[in-house]
Protein backbone atom coordinates (compact mmCIF):
# COMPACT_ATOMS: atom_id res chain seq x y z
CA UNK A 1 0.00 0.00 0.00
CA UNK A 2 1.39 3.36 -1.06
CA UNK A 3 1.44 6.06 1.57
CA UNK A 4 -0.15 9.38 0.55
CA UNK A 5 2.48 12.09 0.48
CA UNK A 6 1.31 15.54 1.50
CA UNK A 7 3.56 18.46 0.66
CA UNK A 8 5.07 20.01 3.78
CA UNK A 9 3.70 23.57 4.06
CA UNK A 10 6.38 26.18 3.31
CA UNK A 11 6.15 27.81 6.74
CA UNK A 12 6.69 24.48 8.54
CA UNK A 13 9.52 23.44 6.21
CA UNK A 14 11.21 26.83 6.65
CA UNK A 15 10.96 26.61 10.44
CA UNK A 16 12.30 23.03 10.59
CA UNK A 17 15.22 23.93 8.31
CA UNK A 18 15.97 27.14 10.21
CA UNK A 19 15.90 25.53 13.66
CA UNK A 20 18.32 22.87 12.46
CA UNK A 21 20.57 25.41 10.73
CA UNK A 22 19.94 23.48 7.47
CA UNK A 23 22.25 20.79 8.83
CA UNK A 24 21.69 17.05 9.23
CA UNK A 25 20.98 16.25 12.87
CA UNK A 26 22.86 12.93 12.62
CA UNK A 27 26.23 13.65 10.95
CA UNK A 28 26.08 17.44 11.51
CA UNK A 29 28.32 18.16 8.52
CA UNK A 30 27.73 21.69 7.30
CA UNK A 31 27.06 22.35 3.63
CA UNK A 32 25.63 18.94 2.73
CA UNK A 33 22.37 18.76 0.81
CA UNK A 34 19.54 17.92 3.19
CA UNK A 35 15.94 16.84 3.13
CA UNK A 36 13.17 16.77 5.67
CA UNK A 37 12.45 13.30 7.07
CA UNK A 38 9.12 12.13 8.48
CA UNK A 39 10.15 10.38 11.69
CA UNK A 40 7.06 8.16 11.86
CA UNK A 41 7.45 7.38 8.13
CA UNK A 42 3.97 8.79 7.48
CA UNK A 43 4.44 11.30 4.63
CA UNK A 44 1.10 12.91 5.43
CA UNK A 45 2.06 13.75 9.04
CA UNK A 46 3.68 17.16 8.68
CA UNK A 47 3.59 18.16 12.33
CA UNK A 48 6.80 19.87 13.36
CA UNK A 49 7.45 17.24 16.06
CA UNK A 50 7.44 14.53 13.35
CA UNK A 51 10.04 16.19 11.14
CA UNK A 52 13.82 16.16 11.20
CA UNK A 53 16.53 17.34 8.84
CA UNK A 54 18.76 14.63 7.40
CA UNK A 55 21.37 14.57 4.66
CA UNK A 56 20.81 12.08 1.84
CA UNK A 57 23.32 9.60 3.29
CA UNK A 58 21.82 9.57 6.78
CA UNK A 59 18.32 9.46 5.29
CA UNK A 60 19.29 6.26 3.49
CA UNK A 61 20.19 4.77 6.90
CA UNK A 62 16.54 5.10 7.97
CA UNK A 63 15.58 2.40 5.48
CA UNK A 64 15.37 -1.20 6.70
CA UNK A 65 18.60 -3.10 6.15
CA UNK A 66 19.42 -6.74 6.63
CA UNK A 67 22.30 -8.60 8.24
CA UNK A 68 24.29 -6.86 10.93
CA UNK A 69 23.45 -3.36 9.67
CA UNK A 70 21.07 -1.64 12.07
CA UNK A 71 18.37 0.74 10.89
CA UNK A 72 18.43 4.33 12.12
CA UNK A 73 15.02 4.19 13.81
CA UNK A 74 12.56 6.82 15.02
CA UNK A 75 13.73 6.77 18.64
CA UNK A 76 17.34 7.42 17.62
CA UNK A 77 16.38 10.17 15.19
CA UNK A 78 14.36 11.95 17.89
CA UNK A 79 17.34 11.85 20.26
CA UNK A 80 19.75 13.14 17.61
CA UNK A 81 17.29 15.83 16.48
CA UNK A 82 16.56 17.13 19.98
CA UNK A 83 20.25 17.20 20.87
CA UNK A 84 21.11 19.03 17.63
CA UNK A 85 18.32 21.59 18.06
CA UNK A 86 19.62 22.35 21.57
CA UNK A 87 23.17 22.82 20.24
CA UNK A 88 22.01 25.15 17.44
CA UNK A 89 19.90 27.16 19.89
CA UNK A 90 22.83 27.56 22.31
CA UNK A 91 25.15 28.63 19.48
CA UNK A 92 22.66 31.27 18.39
CA UNK A 93 22.33 32.55 21.95
CA UNK A 94 26.12 32.86 22.25
CA UNK A 95 26.30 34.78 18.96
CA UNK A 96 23.58 37.18 20.17
CA UNK A 97 25.42 37.76 23.46
CA UNK A 98 28.69 38.35 21.58
CA UNK A 99 27.01 40.84 19.22
CA UNK A 100 25.43 42.72 22.15
CA UNK A 101 28.81 43.02 23.88
CA UNK A 102 30.45 44.36 20.72
CA UNK A 103 27.83 47.00 20.02
CA UNK A 104 27.48 48.46 23.52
Amino acid sequence: MTKKRVIIPNDIAAKVLFLSDRTCCICRQEGKKVQIHHIDEDPSNNSESNLSVLCFECHTDTMVKGGFDRKLDAEQIILYRNDWLNIVSRKRSLVEIDQEEKCC
